[in-house]
């Protein structure tokens, strides 16, 4: 039977699948409790309690993703197939279809940039140009003192507000 080893443990697949199925049932009942504990109102304690559960399991999920991701990459480069003319692979597991398409193919232009350069060679002479504008407060004033603008029409460019939530952390003892 074919082992999978990785960090020192081989597993048997069929005994992994079993595991995960398992695990599966656990979470999905463990996400319904949450659900239900949620589903009333939350006061500050158990809002707090709330927010770092989620974001904590959050950080776990994001790394196990991460490991995941890297096993399917790795069995789609040696076992599966390509199947499109930009290199994309893909495979049949299970009736499950594994996928993965490459990214940012083709020349990367700081590198082609700083490769002419090295060379002595103009940019500009090979390569397209663009102008990037970016907000200067100053100049804004500027344009508002000499009556280009109004404070309001600057004041209409303004970010619309959002906030960022933080995970809930120890508070610093206050003596």
């Amino acid at each position: 039977m074919a082992r999978i080893k990785k960090q020192g443990l081989a597993v048997k697949p069929k005994q992994s699948a079993i595991t995960i199925a398992s695990v599966r049932e656990r979470i999905n009942q463990d996400l319904k409790d949450l659900a239900i504990a949620m589903s009333g109102e939350l006061d500050a304690h158990r809002a707090t309690e709330a927010l770092l559960l989620v974001r904590e399991t959050d950080k776990i999920l994001k790394n196990y993703d991460k490991v995941v991701k890297a096993r399917v990459q790795e069995l789609l480069l040696s076992e599966g197939e390509v199947v499109t003319d930009k290199g994309s692979r893909g495979m049949t597991v299970n009736g499950w279809s594994l996928f993965m398409k490459p990214t940012r193919t083709g020349v990367d232009p700081k590198k082609f940039e700083a490769m002419l350069r090295a060379k002595g060679l103009d940019p500009e002479n090979f390569m397209d140009t663009s102008i990037v504008y970016s907000f200067n407060e100053q100049k804004a004033l500027d344009a508002v003192a000499k009556k280009r603008i109004t404070q309001e029409e600057l004041a209409s460019c303004k970010y619309d507000l959002s906030w960022t939530v933080e995970t809930p952390k120890p508070a610093k003892n206050e003596e």
